[in-house]
């Protein structure tokens, strides 16, 4: 494929390059130890390299998952030779939640699935609506009932949820957010509910 790319330059014809394109995919740590962020490409004559997003670095060659263990915005892009041909960006939001083990009660809508559970916890925050449909999850007739388990006792001042409104492709954001911890005996204990957003978030 990439012999014909050569063809297509000297004739000065334009092509598309989504064979270079790398894939991106956020996975849970096995030790629940922040995330994993995997590349892939289908081009096996150049290498990845990653940097941080913002300053002048040289890339580091990228040979495995990356582990992410706070907030932080990374760049990863393939090389030939010196010169990058494909790039991508990711920012890392983390929080208490980011990385833990996550089960939901009922399934998400087939045509929203994000990238499962896993998706609510990955530390990634939807920037582009519809356009990323792969990292927000969409619930039709059921509520979006999920249990984080945070591994130890910790304290939480605060929980927010990022919801998406785009009614011109009927998606509404939740009528209610209510959020229960266990108390000491094990039982579920209601902190509270809203149905205020503030913004593009609804905190509670």
């Amino acid at each position: 494929m990439a012999g014909q790319f050569k063809r297509y330059d000297l004739w000065k014809a334009n092509y598309s390059k989504a064979f270079y394109d790398l894939k991106a995919t956020v996975t849970p740590d096995e030790f629940n130890d922040g995330v994993k962020w995997k590349i892939e490409t289908n081009f096996k004559d150049g290498f990845i390299g990653y940097t941080q997003t913002k300053g002048a670095n040289t890339p580091k060659l990228y040979t495995k998952p990356l582990q992410i263990k706070k907030s932080d915005s990374k760049q990863v892009c393939l090389f030939v030779g010196n010169k990058p041909i494909s790039c991508v960006n990711q920012t890392f939001h983390f929080s208490k939640a980011t990385g833990k083990k996550i089960t939901l009660t009922t399934s998400p809508s087939g045509k929203y699935p994000g990238d499962g559970a896993f998706t609510l916890v990955n530390g990634v925050i939807n920037e582009k609506g519809i356009a990323k449909s792969k990292e927000f999850l969409g619930f039709s007739g059921t509520d979006c009932e999920a249990i984080i388990d945070l591994i130890k006792p910790d304290t939480i001042s605060k929980v927010v949820v990022h919801g998406l409104r785009q009614e011109g492709s009927w998606i509404w954001q939740p009528q209610t957010l209510e959020v229960f911890v266990p108390d000491d005996a094990g039982e579920w204990k209601s902190l509270g509910t809203t149905s205020e957003f503030a913004g593009k978030q609804m905190a509670l």
